[in-house]
């Protein structure tokens, strides 16, 4: 493979991969903003709905997002350490 087409694979792999990562914290952010309109939600309700099965319902479920949160943090961080490995092994091509 000549280092001309290297190059050109290399530019648009990184173009792809920017992308996911442009996307990829778009999501977190909406999650992020979701997750505080859903904690003002719950803060707004009266003692008594909060510790009642509503209340209880409504934290089992915030649980379950932050939790989704969590793996997406992760997958990110995941991505990213290996768009670095990647990016070093076509380095090493040029």
């Amino acid at each position: 493979m000549k280092k001309s087409q290297i190059n050109k694979v290399t530019k648009q792999l990184y173009k792809i991969l920017s992308q996911v990562q442009c996307k990829l914290l778009d999501i977190e952010s909406m999650m992020e903003d979701a997750h505080s309109e859903a904690e003002e939600y719950y803060e707004e309700k009266s003692e008594r709905w909060q510790d009642g099965d509503a209340g209880s319902d409504f934290q089992e479920r915030m649980e379950g997002w932050e939790a989704a949160m969590e793996t997406l943090e992760s997958v990110r961080d995941d991505i990213d350490e290996r768009i670095t490995d990647l990016t070093a092994e076509i380095e090493d091509l040029l």
